[in-house]
């Protein structure tokens, strides 16, 4: 796997993280409810995007490529979970939406933060350690 790799891997997935917080932003304007749960989603997604602006100008050992690679396609499987979320959410409106945002969507919101703070934490890490 050669350097370069990872750095189109890096920005496949910058591009997806944008979207996705257009996506976030919009749904927060449209639906203030969300705002709390989605905030800190999106402080998630700025921090991946950081982490990935780190990685795709380090040189990256070999040995640790596959590593990487699977960090972020873990991280690119959750940033494609919030976007169904929040294609999910974005089809009602109304009481049905705030209803439908009490029973499940906060849940589900901070669910998928703790899961892009995990794999966002490690691909971190790996960054931190990479540019030692």
């Amino acid at each position: 796997m050669d350097p370069l790799s990872i750095t189109a891997s890096c920005f496949a997935l910058i591009n997806a993280l944008s979207k996705v917080t257009e996506q976030v932003t919009g749904f927060i304007r449209d639906f203030r409810e969300s705002r709390q749960e989605l905030q800190a989603l999106s402080r998630e997604l700025q921090d991946l995007q950081l982490a990935l602006d780190l990685l795709k100008d380090d040189t990256v050992p070999v040995g640790i490529h596959g590593q990487l690679f699977s960090m972020m396609a873990n991280c690119h499987t959750v940033v494609d979970e919030i976007n169904g979320f929040i294609e999910k959410h974005s089809r009602t409106k109304g009481v049905e939406r705030a209803a439908r945002w009490r029973t499940s969507g906060r849940d589900e919101a901070n669910k998928l933060r703790l899961t892009l703070e995990a794999h966002r934490g490690a691909l971190s890490l790996a960054v931190d350690v990479i540019s030692m």
